[in-house]
């Protein structure tokens, strides 16, 4: 496998570079600063420069490449800029693929997210379930966007073969620079949260997106589509199992629905006055009330996936934190 990665110094793009370096593939990664680049992979990699919303900068990445792991990204839920969401997550997959296929490369495997889906009425989601209306948050809607660009411009029978992965929420150890799950458990751990969201999420460890992504490239068929997760957890019980493998004590109250979100609402003012980010952005906390119950059936039957149990990915980056 002749594989390109983009994304390789973000947590999902790194977890599928370990992969494929674990079956002795010898991956191209595309990265917008080498340093950092080499500096997490070493010399195991092939590093070359390019931005993915700068469509000169992709000549000739693709060239001689087999497989793109399309996991450039940012999964933010806020930023002073909206527009950033559209830029990077709509038009650069568009970019992306336009060059993938310019190039002759035979499969994109494009790291999605479950919030391209509408749970049924049971709040199961599973990769028939499409969403009929438009996405909640300006993340969320790039990510539809992307999704919908590339059923309709490279379908199955086209020369570039698509295979989607949705992953739910990630974490564990891996480098971030971007707001998530891990930020979360560090506060915790450093006792810098003296009161929690109500709502939850589904898990799912970043290391099994990375393994799940290299048997998608050499498993899957062009056009099919894999959930990827693991259990859902309330944030009162994620804190909870982290004080328990920490030793500490008395886990912080939860704050009531309504007050929460009055808070999102007047920090949400007043983040578009200074350009801060408000303690509880309106699409995360959204997100955290959707209660979405995703299966990752397919992805146990057809890749032959068995995830990582809560207790050990928690205890996984902990160890990595300490």
């Amino acid at each position: 496998m002749k594989a390109l990665v983009l994304g390789a110094t973000g947590l999902i793009g790194f977890h599928i570079t370990q992969a494929l370096l674990r079956q002795g593939v010898r991956p191209r990664a595309m990265v917008r600063d080498a340093q950092r680049g080499r500096q997490l992979h070493g010399e195991a990699v092939d590093l070359v420069v390019g931005d993915i919303t700068a469509p000169s900068s992709l000549q000739g990445v693709f060239s001689d490449v087999d497989v793109v792991f399309h996991a450039a990204g940012i999964p933010e839920q806020w930023v002073p800029d909206e527009g950033v969401f559209e830029r990077i997550n709509h038009q650069g997959c568009r970019n992306v693929a336009h060059a993938a296929a310019a190039a002759g490369v035979r499969r994109l495997v494009f790291l999605s997210t479950i919030d391209v889906f509408e749970p049924q009425a049971d709040q199961r989601i599973h990769e028939r379930c499409a969403r009929r209306t438009q996405a909640r948050s300006a993340y969320e809607r790039s990510k539809q966007a992307a999704d919908l660009h590339l059923q309709a411009q490279y379908p199955p029978s086209g020369p570039l073969e698509v295979i989607y992965l949705h992953p739910c929420a990630i974490y564990g150890p891996g480098p971030t620079r971007s707001r998530g799950t891990n930020d979360f458990v560090k506060e915790i751990k450093a006792r810098q949260i003296p009161i929690l969201v109500p709502g939850g999420m589904p898990l799912v460890l970043a290391a099994d997106v990375g393994e799940a992504a290299v048997r998608a490239a050499q498993q899957a068929q062009a056009g099919e589509r894999f959930v990827l997760t693991g259990p859902w957890i309330s944030l009162r019980d994620l804190a909870t199992q982290v004080h328990q493998q920490l030793n500490y004590g008395r886990v912080p109250p939860v704050l009531p629905l309504p007050v929460a979100r009055a808070v999102s609402t007047l920090t949400q003012a007043w983040s578009r006055l200074t350009g801060t980010a408000p303690l509880v952005p309106r699409g995360q906390l959204e997100a955290l009330q959707w209660g979405a119950k995703p299966e990752a059936t397919r992805a146990r039957e057809h890749l032959g996936m068995t995830f990582t149990s809560l207790d050990a990915g928690l205890r996984q980056l902990l160890d990595s934190l300490r």
